[in-house]
């Protein structure tokens, strides 16, 4: 088929919605830290460069691990508790 009938035609993520591009800001901007000429990328929309941008917490969207899948319990071991268990396990 020409590329000119499929002009109509549109990426869709699965589920059916339309895959969107990612926002880009117009321009070439440097960073606003005192002294600093980092040219800013069109898809960082903050006015700085990453190395003076404040760290941020990032959303976790793994899922929850299960109970039996968490660390259990620490304790602290002794040093004899510790060498009868290295001799129990050899």
């Amino acid at each position: 088929m020409p590329i000119e009938h499929n002009q109509g035609l549109r990426a869709t993520l699965p589920g059916g919605s339309v895959a969107r591009r990612p926002a880009r800001v117009q321009g070439q901007r440097v960073c606003r830290a005192d002294d600093c000429d980092t040219v800013l990328s069109t898809y960082n929309a903050s006015g700085t460069c990453w190395l003076h941008t404040k760290p941020r917490p990032q959303p976790s969207y793994a899922r929850t691990p299960r109970v039996s899948e968490l660390d259990p319990p620490r304790e602290v071991v002794s040093d004899e508790d510790l060498i009868a268990l290295v001799k129990e396990a050899s």
